[in-house]
C-alpha cells in the first residue's frame, strides 16, 4: 500500500472537503481574498488636509497596504499551489491503491500489470517529491515566514488605518462626508481579507457617499452582500462594476453572482470574457472551478434548461388559455425561469389561497389544477414553496401528510450553512410545551436511524418513503430556491427532513430528492439562522384527488 506522508502545512480538513460537495467551491473564501480590489483604480480624489504631527502619514500608510496585498498576494499564491501538489499526491496515491487492490501474486507476474504497477508508483514517487518540495525545508520556512507578515501586518496596518480614520482631518471638506475614499477603501480590503464582511461594509458604504460609482466601491459592497446571502443585489452590483472597467476579477465576481442566483448563461458569458483565467488571483483558481474547467458550466446550463421547461409546464396551468408559453419553449434569455425564487407567486386563476381561520390557523386547503403549495410560516417571514407532484408523487404526498398532520409546527431549523442550504424536519428540534399539561404539537419523534448525512442521526417521522421513479431524461437538478428532501445512501430513506438550497448545488443532483421550490420568501430563507423556528406549516392548496403515501 502506497502511504502519503504527514500533511504538516494544510489543515487534514482540506483534503476531506475535496471529497464531499463544497458549497460554492468556498465561497466566502473566494470572495474574501486580500486585494481582491487591486484593479484599475480612477483619478483619485483631491488630497485632504497634510496629517498633523504625530498623525499616520497617509501615503506611507497606503504603500504599506499595498505592499501587505502583494505579500497575502504571493501567500495565497503559495497555499494555491500547496494545494494542487497535495490534491495530485492524493489522486497518485488513490490510483495506486485501487490499482493493487484484488491483485494476487499470479496476477503481478503478468508483465503488462507490474509495468502498470511501476508507472504507478513512479507516479506516486513524482507527486510525493513535488509535495514535499513545497512543504519541507526552505520551502516550508517561506511559507511560515510569509504567513506570519500577512498576519501580523493586518493587525498592525488596520490599528494604523483606525488612528488615521479617525483624526479629525479625515473627514475634510475635500472628502466628506463618507471621510478620507483611499483610506477606507484600503481598511474595507484588509477587513474583507478576514472574512470580516459587516465591518468592511460600514467603510463600503461610507465610501459608496464619495464615489457612488466607483468601481472599487462597488465591488467591495457586492462582496459584503455576498456574504449576507444577497446573491441577486451582488450580481447587480457587480455587473454595474464591470460595465464602468472590466477587469478579468471583476468578470470572474460577476460569473460567480450569477451562477449563485441561477443564471447560468450569464455566468458562462462572464466567464467567457476573461482574456487570462490563469492571471487571475489564486482565490479565483480554485482547483476544478466550474468557471474555468470546460464543460461543467455547460452541464449545469442544460440541466437548468430542462428544470425552466418543466416550471413552464406548471406555470400553463395556473394562468388562463393562451397566456402562458407553451411547457417545450426554451428559456428565457439570460437563464431566468418565468417564476423564479425571488418572484412573487403568480395569482392563482383558480381557488387562491385559503382564507385565514379566527385563530390564526388556516381552514381547509384551497383545490386546483396547479402543483401543491404549502406555507411555512418563520419569525422573519413567510416562505410559500410549491411541490413536484409532477416529478415526485409519493414524496409530495407525503410531504402534505405531514405538513396537514402540524409535523412541522415548532420545528427548528436544525442546520444552516452560508451561502449553502437551511435544513429542517428533525422532530427532536420541536419546541418544548409551555407548561407539563401542554397538548404536543406533533407526533413524536422515532427512534435515530443510522447512516445519516453530515454524521447526525436522521429522526424523522417514524416511516420512510417508498422512493418515486426517477423522471425520464434523469433526476431534477438542485438549484437556488429548490426543496429537497434528505436521504442516505440507501433506497427509500427519505423520510421528514428537508433542505432549501441559497445557491445551486448540482454536484449532488443524484443524491438527495428535490420536490419543491421556493415560490415565495427566498429572502427570508436567505436570512434564516441555526436554531430559528418554523411557527406553522399549513397546505394552501392541494390538487382534487385522493393521496395515499407508499411507506416503510
Amino acid at each position: 500500500m502506497v502511504r502519503i506522508p504527514a500533511m504538516t502545512l494544510l489543515d487534514r480538513r482540506a483534503a476531506t472537503r475535496r471529497r464531499a460537495f463544497l458549497p460554492a467551491l468556498g465561497l466566502l473564501g473566494l470572495f474574501g481574498s486580500v486585494g481582491l480590489a487591486q484593479t484599475t483604480p480612477p483619478a483619485p480624489p483631491p488630497a485632504p488636509a497634510p496629517p498633523r504631527p504625530g498623525a499616520p502619514d497617509r501615503a506611507g500608510l497606503l504603500e504599506r497596504v499595498a505592499a501587505l496585498e502583494r505579500q497575502a498576494r504571493e501567500f495565497d499564491e503559495l497555499r494555491y499551489r500547496i494545494g494542487l501538489a497535495q490534491d495530485e499526491l492524493v489522486a497518485a496515491s488513490e490510483a495506486a491503491e485501487a490499482f493493487a487492490r484484488g491483485k494476487t501474486k499470479d496476477d503481478f507476474a503478468d508483465p503488462k500489470v507490474r509495468r502498470e504497477a511501476e508507472l504507478l508508483t513512479l507516479a506516486h514517487q513524482a507527486a510525493k517529491e513535488a509535495y514535499e518540495g513545497l512543504t519541507q525545508g526552505a520551502a516550508r520556512g517561506r511559507y511560515v515566514s510569509l504567513r506570519e507578515k500577512v498576519v501580523g501586518g493586518h493587525r498592525a496596518t488596520l490599528s494604523e488605518l483606525d488612528r488615521a480614520l479617525a483624526r479629525p482631518d479625515a473627514g475634510s471638506p475635500a472628502v466628506a462626508p463618507g471621510g478620507d475614499l483611499e483610506l477606507r477603501l484600503a481598511r474595507a480590503r484588509l477587513l474583507a481579507g478576514l472574512g470580516r464582511f459587516g465591518a468592511a461594509r460600514a467603510d463600503v458604504e461610507a465610501a459608496l457617499l464619495v464615489a457612488p460609482e466607483d468601481p472599487r466601491v462597488l465591488g467591495l459592497l457586492g462582496m459584503c452582500l455576498v456574504d449576507d446571502d444577497r446573491m441577486d443585489e451582488a450580481a447587480a452590483l457587480f455587473a454595474r462594476a464591470c460595465a464602468l472597467d472590466p477587469t478579468d476579477e471583476r468578470r470572474a465576481y460577476l460569473a460567480i453572482a450569477r451562477y449563485c442566483t441561477n443564471d447560468f448563461a450569464g455566468a458562462r458569458a462572464a466567464r467567457d470574457e476573461i482574456a487570462d483565467p490563469k492571471a487571475l488571483p489564486p482565490s479565483l483558481r480554485v482547483r476544478s472551478a466550474w468557471w474555468l474547467t470546460d464543460g461543467e458550466l455547460e452541464r449545469v446550463e442544460a440541466l437548468w434548461a430542462r428544470e425552466v421547461r418543466w416550471r413552464q409546464a406548471a406555470a400553463a396551468l395556473e394562468a388562463p388559455a393562451g397566456d402562458a408559453p407553451p411547457p417545450g419553449e426554451a428559456p428565457a434569455p439570460g437563464g431566468a425561469p418565468p417564476v423564479g425564487p425571488d418572484a412573487p407567486a403568480p395569482a392563482d386563476p383558480v381557488v387562491g389561497e385559503p382564507a385565514p381561520g379566527p385563530d390564526g390557523a388556516r381552514s381547509e386547503p384551497g383545490v386546483g389544477p396547479g402543483l401543491p403549495r404549502v406555507e411555512l410560516v418563520t419569525a422573519r417571514g413567510r416562505v410559500v414553496l410549491e411541490l413536484f407532484e409532477d416529478t415526485a408523487p409519493n414524496a409530495v404526498a407525503g410531504l402534505l401528510e405531514l405538513v396537514g398532520a402540524g409535523f412541522y409546527d415548532g420545528l427548528a431549523w436544525h442546520r444552516v450553512v452560508p451561502n449553502y442550504l437551511a435544513q429542517t424536519g428533525d422532530p427532536t428540534t420541536r419546541k418544548a410545551p409551555a407548561a407539563p399539561d401542554a397538548a404536543p404539537t406533533g407526533p413524536p419523534g422515532p427512534a435515530a436511524a443510522p447512516d445519516a448525512p453530515g454524521g447526525r442521526d436522521d429522526r424523522g417521522p417514524g416511516w420512510r418513503l417508498v422512493d418515486d421513479p426517477v423522471p425520464e431524461g434523469g433526476p431534477r437538478g438542485l438549484f437556488r430556491g429548490t426543496v429537497a428532501l434528505v436521504r442516505t445512501e440507501q433506497p427509500h430513506s427519505a423520510g421528514s427532513q428537508l433542505f432549501v438550497l441559497v445557491m445551486p448545488a448540482p454536484a449532488v443532483d443524484a443524491h438527495h430528492l428535490a420536490v419543491g421550490r421556493v415560490l415565495e420568501g427566498q429572502g427570508v430563507v436567505d436570512r434564516l439562522e441555526e436554531g430559528d423556528r418554523i411557527e406553522r406549516a399549513r397546505v394552501l392548496r392541494r390538487r382534487d384527488h385522493a393521496y395515499r403515501v407508499e411507506k416503510r
